[in-house]
């Protein structure tokens, strides 16, 4: 791509939210020209004080700076009481909290139950097969290894139960979304489920913490 063509290229992106490595994708600023002019941003207009110094300190090679006039919290271990956004690393823990939370709205969840669905009947005709890392990828996290020790009965109780939670997105509370596919995005109050491997998963740890402006909520609190 760098040499394809001679017209000038701009690149943008943020190598702490690089959480799409398991796709096959690079870090571009790794391979660019080594003459390649570099230019480095550092304020944010998302995330106000003290949040953005807080985050700042979790992580190395972070030089955010707010220069957001909102004021940003970030508590753990409470639940919100104004309508937020609820962030997981995993389906598996999205739908195991959907099952037991009112007034909710799951983003691209026609979509998802679907392909649960068909992966689910797929991984019962086939229960000795052994997970390859692409199979473990195809869904960002470990549901198919939950899924193939849910009976057709069980997994329709599951659906069942979370679908009478389910309400159109103006009327819900709880806005449930991964944290790939919420990337990008942003809201006033933002919680995180505490399913977040820190040790290996900082970049995702990274992209969760950035997503709110007002309140930021950890439903425990990680090691630095």
């Amino acid at each position: 791509m760098l040499t394809n063509t001679k017209i000038p290229k701009l690149f943008v992106g943020d190598s702490l939210q690089a959480i799409y490595e398991w796709r096959g994708t690079i870090n571009t600023f790794d391979n660019l020209p080594y003459d390649s002019l570099i230019i480095e941003f550092y304020s944010t207009f998302r995330i106000g004080e003290p949040a953005c110094s807080e985050i700042r300190s979790k992580f190395e090679n972070c030089w955010m700076i707010s220069n957001s006039k909102i004021e940003t919290i970030i508590e753990y271990e409470n639940i919100p009481t104004n309508k937020y956004t609820y962030l997981f690393r995993s389906w598996k823990g999205l739908l195991l909290t959907a099952k037991i939370t009112n007034n909710i709205y799951i983003k691209n969840y026609d979509k998802k139950v679907k392909d649960i669905r068909n992966h689910h009947q797929y991984l019962r005709k086939n229960p000795d097969r052994k997970f390859s890392k692409d199979d473990l990828n195809d869904f960002e996290d470990d549901l198919p290894m939950f899924l193939i020790k849910l009976t057709h009965e069980e997994l329709d109780d599951l659906i069942l139960n979370i679908e009478n939670n389910l309400v159109n997105e103006k009327e819900a509370i709880c806005i449930m979304s991964t944290i790939h596919s919420y990337k990008g995005l942003e809201d006033d109050i933002i919680r995180i489920y505490d399913d977040i491997k820190i040790e290996s998963e900082e970049n995702i740890y990274y992209v969760a913490l950035t997503r709110g402006m007002r309140n930021i909520i950890l439903d425990k609190k990680y090691e630095e």
